[in-house]
């Protein structure tokens, strides 16, 4: 019998597949019929692959094989996201660190699909050195991609290295991950990438040195130091001369903050950073940095109530002078606390009122002090600033009650790894639930902010910061567990007229006032 698909048009077929956002509805699909499994080809492989274990791998380099002419030239994206243990032969039967890697006889198999690939233009390496180490030939198959534009490459070595410097294409975008377990020597950034200065437009570095200036990177608009190992600021001015987004996250070793900011402001030759409007990164890395810019936007995380850390903060804010203002508070850090009576010394006396746009993000977690303390030091901050523009998140998962011991291992019959010693029996069970008591205090005193400023009291939230605040046009407050809210509010001569608007009206007002979250994570993908 004849399927109906076989009597639609190409066109009304290709329409079909294109709405449909799974890719496994694509595939069951294309078993129905031929003409979707032509047409299905493009638009499965075309949406770019992810592969996590080694049946994943061996089972897309079957489909590309069968066909490999009209396969292979649909893919643009693939994601290598298997990771291999140093200590692990992924050739080895007993591999139990969840799905095992591609094994060397895979590697084979993938190795003649990327010679295929001659349209691949994303693509993203996870445990890069040990793969070249298993396929060394892979190495030059990477290489001989001429379409290539963007690269993100996990465990950098020296079969990498090589790799990159040989490279026949001409990349946009370079996220190089440098770490390791045994960082001795840290890689240095500018020496791996020098093979693409005149085409690089977005680079970002993880876990490296900067290393020395030698040539320029004109093109480069974009550059992400993370997890960095120095920080000199005439070394960035001298390569990157058209930078806008420059980001400097967590520093490593960099020595007394101080020494290192000191040394930077000597640098009086620097050239300036005329284009640089989007700043972003820790409080001490931004502060280590010396002279800052004038920037439209400012975004600072690692931020604590430490009174060195409030100092800090003040003068990044007060030299770079931007009018929007992100402010992550509470995050990345183990054990971060923040005191929220800090709340009303985020902002120095005399940029706050310069600020127009202001993203205040705080773990619940890391919250210090009661919720009317919280919503005091918010007032205070709001009173002596121009904000028209106001997000506030309240985030991070409340952590789950602290489990009981189950009665097995109340009664002894712990495994021999946890089990406590017979003399240490009642300390144990003391200290478990002492624990226990302390995780529920803090669990209740989380749930107490978070409702304070949930979803029925939010209308008389807005109320009480638009009169704080008399420039105040628009709140947004996402709180955990009560979603998000947006509010416009309107200025009568009389009294104040709140709105409360449509969630797709309200985060398109975020994306068209520049205030969507920027997920680091994700390398420079989301940075224009």
């Amino acid at each position: 019998m004849e399927l109906p698909s076989s009597r639609l048009p190409r066109d009304v077929l290709l329409e079909l597949l294109y709405h449909i956002p799974q890719q496994s509805v694509i595939s069951s699909l294309m078993r129905t019929s031929k003409d979707l499994l032509k047409l299905g080809e493009k638009e499965l492989v075309g949406r770019g692959v992810t592969l996590e274990s080694d049946a994943q791998v061996r089972s897309f380099c079957g489909f590309i094989r069968r066909d490999p002419p009209s396969r292979a030239v649909h893919l643009r994206k693939l994601s290598l996201e298997f990771r291999y243990d140093p200590e692990i032969d992924a050739d080895d039967d007993d591999f139990s660190l969840g799905p095992p890697p591609p094994s060397k006889a895979t590697c084979k198999l993938l190795l003649k699909v990327l010679r295929r690939a001659i349209n691949l233009e994303h693509l993203r390496i996870d445990s890069c050195e040990e793969l070249l180490e298993r396929q060394p030939q892979i190495q030059d198959a990477v290489a001989a991609l001429k379409a290539l534009r963007q690269l993100q490459l996990s465990s950098i070595g020296v079969l990498t290295d090589k790799m990159l410097k040989k490279m026949k294409s001409s990349l946009t975008s370079l996220d190089l991950r440098c770490y390791s377990e045994e960082i001795e020597v840290p890689d240095e950034l500018l020496s791996m990438v020098g093979r693409h200065r005149e085409t690089l437009e977005k680079l970002s570095g993880w876990y490296c040195g900067l290393g020395s200036f030698t040539q320029q990177y004109p093109r480069v608009r974009a550059l992400a130091l993370r997890a960095f190992y120095e920080l000199g600021a005439a070394v960035i001015r001298q390569a990157f001369p058209n930078l806008q987004y420059l980001e400097l996250t967590a520093p490593r070793e960099l020595g007394e903050i101080e020494d290192v900011r000191e040394e930077n402001l000597q640098q009086t030759a620097n050239p300036p950073w005329t284009p640089l409007w989007y700043l972003c990164g820790s409080v001490d890395a931004l502060y280590a940095l010396g002279a800052l810019p004038r920037v439209k936007k400012l975004e600072v995380d690692y931020v604590s109530s430490r009174q060195e850390c409030l100092t800090r903060l003040r003068g990044v804010v007060a030299e770079s002078h931007p009018s929007q203002v992100v402010l992550q508070i509470g995050y990345y850090e183990w054990n971060a606390q923040f005191t929220v009576t800090a709340t009303s010394e985020l902002l120095p006396e005399e940029s706050a009122p310069d600020i127009t746009h202001l993203v205040l993000d705080m773990s619940v977690k890391a919250l210090r002090g009661s919720s009317a303390e919280l919503m005091s030091g918010l007032l205070a901050l709001l009173r002596k600033s121009g904000i028209t523009f106001l997000v506030f998140r309240i985030g991070e998962d409340v952590e789950p009650e602290v489990l009981a011991p189950s009665k097995a291992k109340m009664q002894g019959e712990e495994d021999e790894d946890d089990a406590p010693g017979s003399g240490d029996d009642e300390a144990w069970h003391i200290a478990f639930k002492e624990e226990q008591v302390k995780k529920a205090k803090a669990n209740h005193k989380m749930e107490t902010v978070l409702k304070a400023f949930g979803r029925p009291l939010q209308e008389g939230l807005v109320r009480d910061f638009a009169a704080a605040a008399s420039s105040l046009k628009h709140v947004v407050l996402k709180i955990k567990g009560h979603g998000a809210t947006y509010w416009e509010v309107e200025r009568e001569s009389t009294s104040d007229t709140l709105k409360e608007l449509a969630p797709n009206v309200g985060e398109g007002l975020i994306r068209a006032e520049g205030l969507a979250p920027n997920d680091r994570s994700s390398g420079l993908e989301g940075i224009p």
